[in-house]
């Protein structure tokens, strides 16, 4: 068990004894096979390589000794070995270590390359293409087929397509992600899926092809944005970002091994450690989400053989087994190491049913088989996995008696000798063996006795059709002319009401519809995309043409309040001028007034000396004071004059005050349209 006690039954699910919040959860009682390296792990793609594994030593490790080297090795795993250790067939020293590594089927087919493709993500940004046979084979030559040096950083991510093997999608630093055609392996062609999505550059973590429409591609980044590309339009067809966090940094994407419109992304944030499975159809809000991690989620695999199993692995040290389709856990793996170090690297075989493999930081490549996770003491599981479950079955019995079965139920037939019915079986049988069922069936609607039998015949030849749907459709009146979009189009699809996230973990997802066609509903998704950010762009320059607009309008005000301010400065000097020009003359008006007192003194000692020139003097004294009251009220005037200036340019002060302030507002209103 998980914490390595006898866990206590309680209600449901037994309690870990090591940790009471926790359930526990059977784990498997031993690894089937292992090796002593730090190595990223790719298995064997095809049946004549279902046993073989590939290694290239991992970036970020340094083992005990402190070595530095980087190796590519091929192993072979012998399930009957006492030892358990791997068999070494072959490697090769590079001198960068990997990232990612991925084995590929191009050349299988045709005999070319017996072994087909491992192709390394490496630490110098390069990403370097073997032949495994020349590997486990030294004989045979030199293993390197091409090093394509188009990224710019590390290459985190890589991935062979299933459909179409000779493509290679990668994706680097800089959301770099690019594809690379190795038809010839000599001289590979490389291109981008499309112009890089909105929003500022991350590293992209993982690529994955989508395994019904192949030419669809997913790729999501350490800045939480994931995006699904369209290899045929050379463009994205939509966005995916967590709402609830969006800058959660995802490690993994993963397609479902058989619903083309459902996509899984793990986060590393040890914020918010979760898995979730997103439905496409409906892509504003994760359909399931899967929390058992108490940190960032490093790793992460979808079982090829069953869909309804998924490993993950975590900083946590935790390496899950999963029911996505329900959000509930499995089993729980046990530690890849001695010293308890976490898995960084999970991959399901997709050749050998049942085996995974587990690479962690303690320098240790572990494998182990599912069928083993089970202890006497728990109930038996109620859904065994899909290579153990029987599709469907046939049984004779006496009298004629023939029992069939599928997955959902068991039938009874009585088998009767009937001529006819041979005869009608063999046509049948022709036809199927001929690929002509839909010239079976309008023969049979043609010969129907019934309009009822003739209609049934009909839609069987629809059904029977390659190109079915627009057949349905028109057949049942619904058929609509679809417009063609240009290849280079696309964006997010419309908004849809989208139902929240299951809380109820024992709730299914809901199956695709029967007969979607995933094709179409990727390039519905395309235009949908591009309907939106033409919209976003006539927004975008309509909000540009009214910024400018204010711009301008804060720019002339700014230069009116300018000249009002220019002109409230002239006139406030030409005041200040004259205020001079007044106090110079009070001054004088001064003097004057002091001559004409000291003129009056001297009248005053003439006449105290000389008493015969008094009434001269009291004369001359009379018009001098006559003369004195003239000049002050001259001086009383002047006055007068000069305190109504000194006014003046208290007004006018004033007003320059306020046109300052007028400009400082104008100011204030441009530099606000300006932000």
């Amino acid at each position: 068990w998980a914490c390595d006690k006898v866990p206590t039954i309680g209600i449901g699910v037994p309690v870990c004894q090591q940790d009471r919040e926790q359930p526990c959860y059977p784990m498997p009682k031993e690894r089937v096979s292992y090796i002593d390296r730090s190595a990223t792990v790719a298995w064997g793609p095809s049946n004549d390589t279902a046993s073989l594994v590939a290694t290239g030593t991992v970036a970020g490790a340094i083992s005990d000794s402190f070595d530095s080297s980087a190796s590519l090795e091929i192993f072979s795993i012998d399930l009957g070995s006492k030892t358990g250790q791997m068999d070494l067939l072959g490697s090769i020293q590079l001198s960068e270590r990997f990232h990612k590594l991925t084995w590929g089927t191009h050349g299988v087919d045709k005999g070319t390359l017996p072994y087909g493709m491992v192709a390394g993500g490496m630490v110098d940004g390069t990403v370097k293409v073997f032949d495994p046979m020349r590997l486990a084979k030294p004989e045979n030559g030199d293993p390197l087929l091409a090093s394509l040096e188009k990224h710019t950083g590390g290459v985190r991510a890589l991935q062979f397509n299933p459909g179409m093997p000779h493509l290679l999608g990668s994706g680097a630093g800089e959301s770099e992600v690019l594809i690379t055609d190795l038809n010839n392996p000599a001289a590979p062609t490389t291109y981008s899926p499309g112009q890089r999505s909105a929003g500022p550059p991350a590293d992209i973590s993982c690529v994955a092809w989508n395994h019904t429409v192949h030419h669809i591609l997913a790729s999501t980044s350490h800045g939480g944005q994931s995006v699904v590309w369209d290899l045929k339009r050379k463009a994205p067809v939509i966005t995916i970002t967590d709402p609830s966090n969006r800058a959660q940094r995802s490690s993994v994407i993963e397609w479902h091994p058989d619903a083309p419109t459902m996509v899984l992304v793990a986060s590393e944030d040890d914020r918010n450690p979760v898995l979730q499975l997103w439905d496409l159809r409906s892509a504003h809000a994760p359909t399931i989400e899967m929390r058992g991690h108490r940190k960032g989620i490093l790793s992460a695999s979808w079982c090829p053989n069953d869909p309804d199993l998924l490993i993950s692995s975590g900083k946590d040290n935790r390496t899950i087994c999963w029911n996505p389709m329900t959000g509930t856990m499995i089993c729980e793996l046990p530690t890849g190491g001695p010293n308890g170090r976490p898995t960084f690297d999970v991959a399901w075989s997709p050749k050998m049913v049942g085996l995974v493999s587990c690479a962690s930081f303690d320098g240790n490549v572990s494998v182990f088989s599912l069928q083993d996770a089970q202890d006497g003491s728990a109930e038996a599981a109620m859904k065994p996995p899909k290579w153990l479950r029987r599709p469907c079955g046939v049984s004779f019995g006496f009298g004629g008696t023939l029992t069939f079965f599928n997955e959902k139920s068991a039938s009874f037939a009585k088998v009767v000798t009937d001529q006819p019915l041979v005869e009608r079986a063999n046509m049948l049988q022709a036809a199927l063996e001929s690929r002509e069922v839909g010239s079976y069936c309008a023969a049979k609607s043609a010969s129907a006795s019934s309009e009822r039998d003739a209609a049934e015949w009909s839609l069987m030849e629809v059904l029977c059709s390659p190109s079915q749907r627009p057949l349905l459709l028109g057949y049942l009146g619904l058929a609509e002319p679809v417009p063609e979009v240009p290849p280079e189009t696309t964006a997010p699809p419309e908004a849809a009401s989208v139902p929240p996230p299951s809380s109820n973990p024992e709730q299914p997802v809901a199956a695709p519809v029967a007969g979607e066609d995933a094709a179409d509903i990727f390039a519905q998704l395309a235009v949908a995309t591009q309907q939106q950010e033409e919209e976003a762009a006539a927004r975008a320059e309509a909000l540009a043409a009214a910024r400018v607009a204010e711009e301008q309008a804060a720019a002339e005000a700014a230069a009116a309040a300018e000249a009002a301010r220019e002109a409230a400065a002239t006139e406030l000097r030409s005041s200040q001028d004259k205020c001079t020009a007044l106090s110079a003359e009070l001054g004088r008006a001064r003097q004057r007034e002091a001559s004409h007192d000291a003129k009056v003194a001297e009248v005053s000692e003439l006449v105290d000396t000389s008493g015969v020139r008094t009434s001269l003097l009291e004369e001359q004294a009379r018009l001098l004071q006559i003369s004195l009251a003239e000049e002050e009220g001259k001086v009383a005037a002047r006055d007068e004059m000069l305190r109504a200036l000194q006014q003046e340019v208290a007004a006018q002060r004033k007003r320059a005050a306020e046109h300052d302030q007028k400009l400082a507002l104008a100011q204030h209103g441009a530099s606000t349209a300006r932000a």
